[in-house]
């Protein structure tokens, strides 16, 4: 299509029949009945846009809008512009030069250019006249209610044309009614919107009119209260009301509305079936002050939270634990019952406040790495220490009445919307320090008792041991008088004699040695080689082992090296030694003890191993209980196994499991109670 022109730069303007101007009245009726009738904006808009298309032949219509953010123009209706035409006036900039609707917006008055080739007004827009043969282009801005100006109403031709008055009329009538369309938009959307909060909001919400009669009500309301939407509506919300309020609430409630347009406070109303329900009620007027909007907040979990935190605060008040709350720097903000019992120099909070009190003053020093002696840990502040170290157990002594009471200590810091607190936790453990005390020279006695035990089966074996040594030396002793007596003894034979009594008593002396190393007690932690105890251990029970015919096989490694308690380790190796060789004693056939030593990723493992057939299943877990014993009573206390334990893992530190093994040794199967130390 190509625009018509006339010589010498003449530009027509067009003449319009009587009849059309009538047709205006049609063309704003048929609008504003759409907008009556609630259609959408945008086919208000499109169906504005064909009617003025109708009005004036040869033309297209355009609404544009402009970004409040950006502050540039888009088109938002213009059905007969092609695709690329909305492309093309995309992000438009209002201006000087931004052709008719950018002036119009520019300057806020109607702008009529009857040749976009030519006109100044048009410059920057010059090449897109030409692509899509846009003669004339008749602009009015559209205002908002503020008359400014917030888009533009557009008649562009394909002929150079100057609008007559009709056309002038046919544009501010146009964009009056866009403004009304899009007033209605925004009025629409804020409904909605309204709408839509009301309806979905956890709160209950009612309207009601100047006659305080209910006109609209949300789901969440007649959730709360049981109703259906049908049996509220028309009626006064007076139907909801319990005889739990005072006539003086209502006479305030409406009070403050008439004065205030507001009013809130606690109601308790019920619902269809007449519960009780207590609820924050907040009534507002609208902006027409004939309507009013009532919102009701369910109080009945905030009153279970209040009971709940009324709970937790009785139960921290009456903690058998002592609880103390301090600020940041350590003051002390509060502190329950309990501690009050502990510190009952003071009677209250201020008391501690106006002395001046640091709570680790109170801790007494105790010699243990658990106990925290004061108000540093390494250059740190205890509690910041205990805060950065909460997987760690600390504890605290304190001194009342001149006893000693003991306390697990926990630190930890919390903090509210605006203010940030440290919570102090002393769990009283005195009565079982006392028990562990106890229990410790129970241990003591028990570990006497078992080396008793041992001691008498220790001289057994020496007995047994000395009486061969003592033979010898006696046979030899005698021989050499006899043969002196009749003259027969020879220097040989006297030389021999004496280096095999002197041999038998060094062998008597050793055997006292071990005994005595044995029975002192000393505990002494030192350096010692494995390999040896282990022989030592042989020789102190060797009469045993010859008398129950019993074969040690050994497997050392060599050069195995402990620091800890020598003796006590023997006396473990006895104790499951004698356990050993009394089931050995029950069995036909070979005996065996497998002693083996190796050491495995820093760690040394001992292991004692028998042929007996195994302990049985149902007995294996108590065995390392005290007292238990499968021994008749007077065989057996029971306190051997137990006592291994308690030196092996308290006194050690270390580990010791026994379980069921089946071996082959000389392709031989057997099956046996085994017993592994680790160290």
């Amino acid at each position: 299509m190509s625009c018509k022109t006339l010589e010498d730069k003449e530009v027509l303007e067009v003449q319009i029949s009587s009849e059309q101007y009538n047709s205006i009245l049609d063309f704003q009726q048929k609008i504003l009945f759409m907008i009556a009738s609630r259609e959408n904006y945008k086919a208000i808009l499109e169906a504005l846009c064909k009617q003025a298309e109708q009005l004036l032949p040869n033309s297209v219509a355009s609404v544009m809008l402009l970004d409040e953010r950006t502050g540039l123009m888009s088109i938002l209706a213009a059905p007969t512009v092609p695709e690329e035409g909305h492309l093309a006036l995309q992000n438009l900039k209002p201006g000087k030069h931004g052709g008719s609707c950018g002036n119009a917006v520019f300057h806020n008055e109607a702008q009529f250019v009857a040749n976009t080739f030519t006109d100044d007004r048009w410059k920057d827009l010059q090449k897109l006249a030409i692509d899509f043969h846009l003669c004339s282009c008749w602009s009015m801005p559209i205002h908002n209610e503020k008359k400014q100006p917030i888009g533009t109403f557009a008649l562009s031709s394909f002929e150079h044309r100057s609008p007559a008055l009709f056309h002038k009329k046919l544009l501010e009538t146009a964009s009056s009614i866009v403004s009304i369309v899009l007033k209605n938009k925004d009025d629409e959307e804020k409904i909605t919107l309204f709408s839509n909060a009301m309806q979905n909001a956890s709160d209950g919400m009612i309207v009601t009119n100047k006659e305080n009669k209910i006109i609209d009500v949300n789901q969440s309301f007649l959730k709360n209260y049981g109703y259906k939407k049908e049996n509220v509506l028309g009626k006064n919300p007076k139907i909801f009301s319990s005889d739990k309020n005072s006539d003086l609430v209502y006479k305030n409630m409406w009070k403050s509305i008439k004065k205030h347009s507001r009013w809130s406070g606690e109601i308790i109303n019920k619902d269809a079936n007449g519960n009780e329900i207590t609820q924050w009620v907040s009534i507002s007027s609208l902006k027409d002050e004939n309507n009013y909007l009532a919102i009701f907040t369910d109080l009945t979990e905030l009153i279970t939270i209040q009971t709940e935190l009324k709970k937790l605060s009785l139960a921290v008040e009456e903690s058998l634990s002592a609880i103390i709350m301090t600020d940041v720097d350590g003051n002390i903000e509060y502190a329950n019952k309990s501690f009050f019992k502990i510190f009952n120099k003071y009677n209250s909070i201020e008391d501690l406040q106006n002395n001046n009190i640091k709570f680790s003053d109170n801790f007494e020093q105790i010699n243990h790495p658990n106990y925290i002696q004061g108000e540093l840990i390494n250059d740190m502040n205890w509690i910041d220490y205990l805060k950065n170290h909460h997987e760690q157990v600390f504890n605290v002594a304190i001194k009342k009445e001149n006893k000693l009471l003991h306390f697990i200590i926990k630190v930890a810091q919390t903090a509210t919307e605006d203010d940030a607190f440290i919570v102090i936790e002393l769990n009283d453990i005195t009565k079982d320090i006392e028990a562990r005390e106890s229990l410790k020279e129970n241990e003591k006695i028990m570990y006497e008792q078992s080396k008793m035990a041992s001691m008498g089966e220790m001289i057994g074996n020496i007995a047994h041991q000395w009486r061969q040594p003592l033979s010898v030396i006696s046979t030899g002793a005698t021989g050499l008088q006899v043969q002196k007596e009749y003259g027969i003894l020879s220097d040989k034979i006297f030389q021999e004699t004496c280096e095999m009594i002197n041999l038998n008593a060094q062998y008597l002396s050793k055997t006292i040695d071990d005994f005595r190393n044995f029975i002192k007690g000393e505990r002494v932690k030192r350096k010692f080689i494995l390999e040896e105890t282990i022989k030592s251990l042989l020789e102190l029970v060797d009469s045993s082992i010859k008398n129950h015919e019993i074969s040690i096989v050994l497997d050392l490694h060599k050069d195995v090296s402990l620091e800890g308690y020598e003796n006590e380790l023997v006396q473990c190796f006895i104790n499951i030694f004698n356990n050993a060789k009394d089931v050995l004693d029950e069995i036909k056939g070979d005996k065996y003890l497998f002693i083996t030593t190796k050491e495995e990723n820093g760690e040394i493992k001992i292991i004692f191993k028998d042929n007996a057939g195994g302990i049985p299943l149902d007995i294996l877990p108590k065995i390392f209980e005290p007292y238990f014993t499968t021994k008749h009573q007077k065989q057996g206390t029971g306190l051997g196994l137990s006592m291994v334990y308690s030196l092996i893992v308290e006194g050690m530190g270390g580990h010791i499991i026994a379980e069921n093994e089946t071996f082959f040794h000389n392709e031989q199967e057997y099956t046996g109670a085994q017993f592994i130390i680790t160290l």
